[in-house]
C-alpha cells in the first residue's frame, strides 16, 4: 500500500531549506585534520600501551591505555599522514615491545600485535598500506639472503648484513622514485639524508610532487638542502677533480696531478671503523690487480681518528700495494681541506678520475662498485 501525503509547496520549500541548512552546518563542523583510531588488543596480560604522535600544532601528544580493556579509541588532530609510536610495557613498567605505524586524518582501525608492534593490522591508512608492502618486500630480501648464504641471524656477519643493507636501500630508493606523491617518500628520504650527497638528495626532492615538497618533512628536507654546511657535491662528474698534495704512509709526497696524462686514479675514502668500507676492500683489491698493469692507480684516503689507527688499519687490511694518505688537518679545528674539497660527508666514497684529471664516476656503495665503476674501468682499459 502506498500512502500519499500532500505538502503545500510553501511548506515543502521550508523543509528543503531546513534540510540543506542542517547538512551544510554538519559539513562545516567536519574537521579535515581529525583522526579516530579504533583499536582492539589482547587482554590476557595487564600491559600498558603508550601512544605518542605529533598533532597539527606540532605538539607531541602522549597517552596511555591499560590493555585489560579489549577495545579502545584514540582521537586527535594531525596535519597530514604521520607516524604514531606505540610502546607496550608490563606491570613492572619494563619495556617490552615498541614500533611505529602511519596514521592519517580519517577513521582507522587497528588490531595491536603485542609480539611485533610493527606487524599490527592497521586499516584505513593508505600510507601504512604502502609501508606494509615495502616491509614485506624487505622481508623477502632477508629471506632470500638467508636461503642463499645460510641462516641470517648473526649481526656480526658483516658480509650478509651489508648485502641486506644495500638491497633494502635499493628497494627504498626505488619506492621514492616511483611514488613521488606518497607521504612515505619524504619520510624515507629523511632517513637517508645524512648518508648521501646533496646532489643525490636534491635530485630525489625535485622529483617529488608539489604536495610532498610542501609536506612537513618535505619542508624539512628543503631547509636541510639550503643549509650552508650541506655543500653541493664537488667535484661534479665531467669536471676536473681538485688537485692535492699529501704525505703518504712512507713519508712520500702524493700529488694527484702527478698522475695526469698517464694513469686513471681511484680515490678511496675509507676508515677502519666503517664496515661497508671494509666490505668493499676485496673488490677494490680485485680491480687494482686486474687493471694496475694497464694504468690504474689507487689512493686510499683514510678517515680514522688518529694516524696511529690509520697505519694499523693499512697493515691489517693488507693494502700497502697502493698509495695511502691521512689527510692534513687544519690546526685547532676539525677541518680536513681534502675531505671538504671532495664534499665527502659519508663513507665509503670512491672517485674515479681519468687520465685528463676529470671525474668519471662517484661510488658510495657495493652495488655501484660492481656495476658502474667496474663498467667504466672495463671500457677504459679494453
Amino acid at each position: 500500500m502506498i500512502i500519499l501525503i500532500y505538502i503545500p509547496m510553501k511548506k515543502l520549500s521550508i523543509i528543503i531549506l531546513s534540510l540543506f541548512s542542517y547538512y551544510s552546518a554538519k559539513a562545516q563542523t567536519i574537521n579535515p585534520r581529525a583522526f579516530t583510531l579504533r583499536g582492539t588488543v589482547d587482554t590476557r596480560a595487564r600491559d600498558t600501551i603508550d601512544i605518542q604522535y605529533v598533532n597539527e600544532a606540532g605538539e607531541t601528544i602522549k597517552d596511555s591505555i591499560i590493555s585489560d580493556k579489549a577495545t579502545f579509541i584514540v582521537k586527535g588532530n594531525i596535519a597530514e599522514p604521520s607516524t604514531i609510536w606505540l610502546n607496550i610495557r608490563g606491570k613492572d613498567r619494563s619495556y617490552k615491545k615498541s614500533g611505529s605505524l602511519f596514521i592519517e586524518p580519517k577513521e582507522m582501525k587497528i588490531a595491536i600485535n603485542k609480539d611485533n608492534v610493527n606487524l599490527s593490522a592497521l586499516s584505513g591508512s593508505i600510507t601504512q598500506d604502502e609501508f606494509s608492502k615495502l616491509n614485506r618486500d624487505e622481508e623477502a630480501v632477508t629471506n632470500e639472503i638467508a636461503s642463499s648464504t645460510g641462516k641470517y641471524n648473526n649481526e656480526t656477519d658483516n658480509a650478509k648484513r651489508f648485502i641486506r643493507k644495500d638491497k633494502i636501500r635499493a628497494l627504498e630508493f626505488s619506492f621514492i622514485s616511483t611514488h613521488p606523491d606518497s607521504y612515505l617518500s619524504p619520510f624515507l628520504m629523511k632517513k637517508y639524508a645524512g648518508y648521501q650527497y646533496r646532489d643525490s638528495l636534491e635530485s630525489q626532492y625535485k622529483k617529488l610532487t608539489a604536495r610532498m615538497q610542501n609536506s612537513i618533512i618535505g619542508k624539512q628536507l628543503h631547509t636541510y638542502l639550503q643549509h650552508p654546511a650541506f655543500k653541493p657535491q664537488t667535484p661534479s662528474v665531467g669536471h676536473l677533480a681538485p688537485d692535492f698534495t699529501e704525505t703518504g704512509i712512507n713519508n712520500e709526497q702524493v700529488s694527484l696531478s702527478s698522475y695526469r696524462g698517464k694513469h686513471y686514479v681511484l680515490l678511496d675514502f675509507w676508515a677502519s671503523w666503517c664496515g661497508p668500507c671494509l666490505a668493499m676492500l676485496p673488490k677494490v683489491k680485485e680491480l687494482y690487480a686486474k687493471y694496475h698493469s694497464k694504468g690504474l692507480e689507487v689512493i686510499g684516503i683514510n678517515m680514522d681518528y688518529t694516524p696511529e689507527k690509520w697505519k694499523k688499519a693499512v697493515a691489517k687490511e693488507s693494502i700497502t700495494q697502493w698509495k695511502n694518505i691521512f689527510p692534513t688537518k687544519i690546526e685547532f679545528s676539525n677541518e680536513y681541506p681534502l675531505i671538504s674539497e671532495y664534499g665527502v660527508t659519508t663513507i665509503p666514497a670512491l672517485f674515479l678520475i681519468d687520465k685528463n684529471g676529470k671525474l668519471v664516476d662517484i661510488v658510495v656503495d657495493e652495488q655501484g662498485l660492481n656495476t658502474t665503476l667496474n663498467n667504466h674501468l672495463a671500457e677504459a682499459f679494453k
